[in-house]
Parts: C-alpha cells; structure tokens; sequence
C-alpha cells in the first residue's frame, strides 16, 4: 500500500487486491472516510479507510447480489439490454448507510443497509422505491438517515432517526408536479437538524430546507431562481449554496457553471460570490464552501468562506471538467477526495490548516525506465520484450518508430498497466509480419519509445536506439 502524507492507494486494502478504476464517492466519517469504488469486476465494492491511512473492504456491506455496474443482457435472437448495479454511501462520525439499486432482465430493485464501525451491520433492506431513481438519494446526520420513500408510487424521501426509536419517521416531499433523482446529482443532504432536498419539474429546479425532526420545511429557493441540473449543499445552522450550469459557458476555461450563492433561513435570498465552479458539485461547512476550479489546463478544488474570501488550493489537478472530476467531501476542517493515481486511483485525506501552512498535496508522478542495459528481448516470431521499472506503477503505450527526422511507428508495442516493481511489455504486433514473409530479414536501427501517463499533466517518455531483426524495412 502506498501512503504519502495523508493520502491512500485503494488498490490494495487490506484482505486482497482490490483494482478500481473509479473511486465513486469519498464521504468524510469523523477521522475516517468511507469509500464507494469498483473493484476489478466492476462491481461497486464499500472501503474504509482508518484514521492511520490504512485501507480496508467492508464485505459486510455489499448488497444481496454481485452483479456488475453494467451488464449486457440477451432478450431475443438480436437484442439486448443494459442493466446493472448502482451504488450510494452516506456516512456520520457512528452510522455508515449503503444503498443498492439492481436493474436486470426481469426486475428492477433496491435496498438499504445501516450499520456502525465497530458492530455488525444490520440486515438488507428492501425499498422499491430506491430503484425508481437515476441517483439514490442518501444522506445521513449524527445518528439519523434519509432515503427514498418505499412506495414506488409516492415521491420524497423518508427520515428516521436511530437515536429516537420512538419517535416516527419523517415524509419530506417535494412541490406537486416536482419528482426527485431524475439527474445523476445528489437529491438529498443532511447537516445538524436540516436537510435540503432538490428536485426537479421539465427545466426548472427547487431546493427546499426543512427542519427534519419536526417535518416543517423552513425556506426554499424558488424555481424562479433555478434550473433543474443545480448542485447545492447544506451546513448545520441551515444555509446552503448553490451552483448550476451557466447557459452561455465560456468555451475557454472549465468554468462553466453560474457564480456560487448562498442563502439562509434568517436571509433566503442570493449572496452571490465571484467564483465559478467547473462542475455541479459543492460542500459547505462553517461558512466555508469547497468547490473544483480552474487549475491551468485542469481542474482542483479550492475553497471560499460566504464573505468571498480569496480561494485557497487544496489539491492538485484532479481532472478537465464535469463529468470527469472525482468526488470530495468536506467538513469544515477536513477534506478527502479521490485523486488520479499511476495506475488507479487514490484517496487523500488532509486538514485545512495543514495545506494552509504548507500547501497542498500535488498529483503523483509516474517515472518510468529501462531496467538494466539488456533488458530488450527478440522473440520468436519477431514479437519485442521490454523489461521496464515503475517504482509507483505506470500505464500507457509504446511502440518502435523509425530513426531520422521523419518518423513513423514500425511496430505497435499495444497499451500496458503496471503494478510498482519491475515489469516486461510484450509487443502487440511482429517485427517480422506474415505478410512480409517473402522479404528477407534484416537488421535494422530503430527508436524504442514509452509514453507514461501522468496524472499532472503530459507523458513522460522515455526512449532507446537499438537493432532489431526485422522485415519492415527490407526493400
């Protein structure tokens, strides 16, 4: 496992290899953070990572079914479906909350399960209702939780609070004609004793705050004001912020979302500050509001307070723009967020104060070299090894390429992904092709070239003259 300076490789907790290529939510727990990610099949998969950095899978808390994210299903001689798997975490300091939506040939279903961290998960829940939407609404508070309503037929979500075993859950729903989840943003979120809940009717959008122990909806923004693809999110004392895409983006930059706002219950009307976010995504606490932003040729997160302060950085590039950054979240003090790894991806972790006195963590880099001077290999058949050393993993491509100016690739070496270590890329293609079988072999200079991804920005390539064998250039 790889850690540095608060960050985790979640492709290798504890219990087995565990290879994600997305990390689907990262949700602050206290000093722990709770993952969603797919592992090697596809399958969305519930991590935890500890308050020492180290990693762990919760297989307690998988749903009844191993059924990938997205699954072809065969219905008749020439045609097919797509169903799969859909997942949600919510997660407090005490309560972790999964959700699980199941789409296959013959029914749509979904459930729920609620546990802690240091007991036993309670039993799968079944709620038809969490399969009617795009995006599961979820969210927790303390030791309270909201999710959809059961009943397919009604709409809002339900809340219930674990402490109060007495007392009976909340119905909380959105204006008549309004429905929720209809776009792949978050419906619902929980902060103290409010939650927010957005919906959604053709293109226009409401956010309504409620207190959810006494069922009383406290404001709303107006559809007046909104769109339907709006982020948002909620603080304990009830304000929010809000974002939503800009209908004349500027082509130019990754801000193509309208200028932050705020509201709150003493004041429901936009404090609107200066700052655009690349993408819908947003999170609130004391004041402070985290958002991804313009970084160069990408995007990071940074942060203002509801007075507009200058931004600070928190991170380095994490991606272009909406829909490609990774999820964050943020509670007031701390932030973790799913970062592109070499290979993978990873989970930071860091304190405000930290990165506010030192600076932010920057994006990993992936060196790649040639191991040893003889480390190129000629197969039979004409087929190219290379042995090559990746001290933090690396992928991408390589191949042969002509020597002089006017280059051309001779021999297509394929795409490769790395573990850390020392590792061999085999050539998907011959130097000595069938099809140039009547030409006689011949030596010949030629440029090996390896192009390592990064995830900070361009290749890293690294590059050998050598002789080989070959047809494709005899005459």
């Amino acid at each position: 496992m790889v850690q540095v300076r608060g960050s985790a490789d979640v492709t290798d907790p504890e219990g087995g290899a565990f290879w994600t290529t997305v990390t689907l939510q990262t949700v602050l727990a206290g000093r722990r953070v709770a993952i969603s990610a797919y592992d090697h099949e596809v399958i969305p998969r519930v991590l935890l990572m500890r308050r020492n950095g180290s990693v762990r899978l919760l297989p307690e808390f998988d749903g009844p079914l191993d059924l990938p994210a997205i699954t072809f299903y065969r219905f008749a001689p020439h045609a097919y479906a797509v169903g799969g798997q859909t997942q949600a975490i919510a997660a407090s300091s005490t309560l972790l909350v999964v959700a699980n939506s199941y789409s296959t040939r013959n029914s749509d279903f979904g459930g729920y399960r609620v546990g802690g961290f240091h007991r036993p998960p309670g039993r799968w829940h079944r709620c038809p209702g969490i399969a009617e939407l795009f995006a599961i609404p979820l969210a927790v508070s303390g030791s309270a939780f909201a999710h959809p309503i059961c009943d397919a037929k009604s709409i809002g979500v339900v809340v219930r609070d674990l402490r109060r075993r007495g007392s009976p859950a909340r119905r909380l729903k959105p204006p008549a004609g309004y429905r929720l989840g209809q776009l792949d943003l978050p419906s619902v979120k929980m902060a103290g004793r409010f939650l927010a809940l957005r919906s959604g009717e053709y293109s226009k959008g409401v956010l309504q705050v409620f207190d959810w122990r006494s069922g009383r909806e406290v404001y709303r923004v107006p559809p007046s004001e909104l769109s339907d693809d709006f982020g948002f999110s909620v603080q304990p004392d009830g304000k929010v912020a809000i974002t939503q895409r800009d209908i004349a983006p500027v082509e130019t930059s990754c801000e193509r979302h309208t200028r932050i706002a705020w509201y709150s219950p003493r004041e429901p009307w936009p404090h609107t500050l200066p700052y655009r976010p690349c993408g819908p995504e947003l999170a609130m606490a004391r004041d402070r509001i985290v958002y991804p932003g313009s970084a160069g040729l990408g995007s990071a997160l940074f942060m203002t307070d509801t007075r507009g302060r200058k931004p600070l950085r928190l991170s380095g590039m994490l991606g272009y723009w909406d829909p490609s950054l990774p999820p964050f979240d943020f509670d007031g003090t701390r932030i973790a967020y799913g970062q592109t790894a070499c290979i993978d991806e990873r989970v930071v972790r860091d304190k405000i104060r930290s990165i506010a006195r030192r600076g932010y963590l920057r994006a990993m880099t992936c060196p790649l070299q040639f191991a040893g001077r003889n480390g190129i290999d000629e197969g039979w058949g004409g087929t190219i090894s290379v042995r090559v050393r990746c001290p933090a993993g690396c992928k991408g491509a390589w191949s042969i390429d002509t020597v002089g100016r006017h280059h051309r690739m001779l021999v297509d070496g394929g795409d490769f992904r790395l573990p850390p270590g020392i590792g061999t890329l085999h050539s998907v293609e011959s130097a000595l092709p069938q099809k140039y079988a009547s030409r006689k072999p011949a030596h010949r200079r030629v440029r090996l070239v390896i192009r390592a991804q990064q995830p900070n920005g361009p290749d890293r390539t690294a590059s050998r003259t050598i002789t080989i064998l070959t047809t494709r250039l005899a005459k």
